[in-house]
């Protein structure tokens, strides 16, 4: 398998395998600031695999795979919505969050969008102050009966 990382739009036909690869991001890697029922409400092992395959296909996220293996995905909305951002257990730690988050700020600027922003989970925080983003509100929300600490993130574009 080549070592080479490439970043394309999603695939209509991998948007299943990126909802497994959201699945074990969340609860292999978010399971480090998060209790098993929170990841458990966060990514149920049921799902609405119609909603999922909409949702993605009115906004499709890109990808970075390793040869044909995926490693991670981002999507950018209209307003600067990042609204997922989620790398691979097996990827962690090896340049994928940051290869997702360069693309969309190229992205942005492309786009002459003024700013970027997401709700981050405390998993990502770090990832997102590395490339400029502030927190500029501390967040507990919820989801399916759990509440979750989270952090808004926002980052200008210049």
């Amino acid at each position: 398998m080549s070592d080479t990382l490439t970043v394309r739009e999603a695939q209509p036909h991998e948007f299943a395998d990126l909802r497994t690869l959201y699945h074990a991001a969340v609860h292999q890697l978010a399971s480090r600031h998060y209790n098993a029922a929170q990841c458990a409400a966060w990514a149920p092992a049921q799902y609405d695999a119609e909603a999922w395959q909409h949702r993605l296909a009115a906004n499709p996220p890109w990808v970075v795979c390793r040869g044909d293996t995926l490693a991670g995905f981002i999507d950018l909305h209209p307003d600067g919505l990042i609204d997922l951002c989620f790398v691979h257990p097996q990827f962690a730690g090896r340049g994928v969050g940051s290869d997702l988050l360069q693309h969309v700020l190229a992205q942005a600027a492309a786009r002459a969008l003024p700013h970027l922003y997401a709700n981050v989970s405390l998993s990502a925080e770090a990832l997102f102050a590395r490339h400029g983003f502030v927190v500029t509100q501390r967040q507990n929300v919820s989801l399916r009966g759990q509440t979750f600490a989270n952090a808004r993130m926002e980052r200008p574009i210049p």
